[in-house]
């Protein structure tokens, strides 16, 4: 039996090494796909290592496309290796050539949808939907469109970021605020001042959940973010110049060069 199990270990890797399929699995939710774990059982992780393996070769010799559909197969087989889940998503989102920006906005788009699909396999670790939130704030929103696209890619940065923090990373919030201060400054730049007083006190409460655990500069930004949200109200309210202008110098206080306090 031990010789029988050892045997089928190596022809697992061998099938690994030399006859991956050619096609990427992680492109469709196929029968073929679950039918794949099921019989590989206990083997899977070593038969995944194989893959990424191959795919280490192939980036190693410059085949960035190879590499991919390998470790898009390996993802398929064992999605348990959180490491091995944001290195295919950074290889798409960083290492892959885009000849124009939307190019880049969409292979940015596919390492999210990876690490989703890593998501929906099982892998519960609150590192994947940090470095989802990571990619919509510093890749996709910055490229987008319009304001409501950028929007909408920052409000699931915050969605995602504020997942990573219910899984067990508290530092995620800090992603968390910084996306709904960009909301925030969208919001009150378009005039939308109850929108904008919202994201502000949600970026607020945390950076205040933050410095309750020593986080540097939390302290500082939950006062921004409070003075923000003050500047906010007082323009929802329509409330009289004077107190706009104490709001103002409120904000200005913490930070002189604050974008607030030139939107009027």
């Amino acid at each position: 039996m031990r010789r029988f199990r050892i045997a089928l270990v190596v022809a697992l890797l061998a099938a690994a090494w030399w006859s991956a399929p050619k096609t990427p699995l992680a492109s469709t939710t196929s029968p073929a796909a679950r039918a794949v774990r099921f019989l590989l059982g206990p083997f899977r992780g070593l038969v995944a290592g194989g893959l990424r393996l191959r795919a280490a070769f192939a980036r190693s010799a410059g085949a960035p496309a190879e590499s991919i559909r390998l470790q898009e197969w390996a993802l398929e087989i064992d999605p348990s290796s959180t490491d091995a889940a944001l290195l295919l998503a950074g290889e798409l989102a960083f290492d892959l050539a885009a000849a124009t920006p939307s190019q880049a906005h969409a292979l940015a788009d596919a390492a999210v949808a990876i690490l989703e699909r890593a998501k929906a396999l099982g892998n519960r670790s609150p590192r994947i939907p940090d470095a989802q939130a990571s990619l919509l704030a510093e890749r996709i929103a910055p490229a987008a469109s319009g304001p409501d696209e950028r929007r909408r890619a920052l409000e699931r940065a915050v969605a995602l970021a504020e997942d990573a923090v219910a899984l067990g990373a508290p530092a995620a919030r800090a992603r968390a605020s910084h996306s709904l201060g960009e909301i925030g400054l969208l919001a009150h730049r378009a005039g939308r001042f109850d929108e904008a007083k919202e994201a502000f006190a949600r970026a607020a409460a945390h950076e205040r959940a933050l410095a309750r655990i020593g986080a540097p500069q939390a302290a500082r930004l939950a006062r921004l973010y409070a003075a923000r949200e003050e500047l906010s109200a007082r323009e929802a309210a329509a409330a009289p110049e004077a107190e706009r202008a104490r709001a103002r110098d409120a904000l200005r206080a913490i930070d002189p060069a604050d974008p607030l306090l030139g939107t009027r």
